[in-house]
């Protein structure tokens, strides 16, 4: 716990109240970290725990989580090329017509 504070501690304005007060809230705080403390402590030791008793299943379930990860980034990317690939059907779609539209033109003026 942290030292209690006296009144000649809170300077020389602090009045007993101020000071009481501040002893209660310091004391709080440390109350309050200790026990955060301990449950931090109680977290990790059960998750050290699940760990150990996961750890002849945790292969194969990494494995599997790999494979799922790999096979959606290979989805995205399969999606992906596909929308560029589109895009770029798009976009020489447009070239052709407007090449179109220019030939058309060009026979109009002549």
């Amino acid at each position: 716990m942290w030292p209690t504070r006296t009144s000649r501690e809170c300077g020389p304005h602090g009045t007993s109240r101020e000071c009481g007060l501040l002893e209660l809230v310091v004391n709080a705080a440390s109350i309050v970290l200790v026990v955060n403390v301990f449950y931090l402590v109680l977290v990790a030791d059960v998750a050290s725990v699940v760990l150990i008793v996961n750890v002849p299943y945790m292969t194969l379930v990494n494995a599997a989580y790999i494979v799922l990860i790999g096979n959606a980034a290979y989805m995205v990317l399969v999606v992906n090329l596909a929308y560029m690939e589109l895009a770029v059907d798009v976009a020489y779609m447009a070239l052709v017509v407007n090449a179109a539209c220019m030939v058309l033109v060009l026979n109009l003026a002549y």
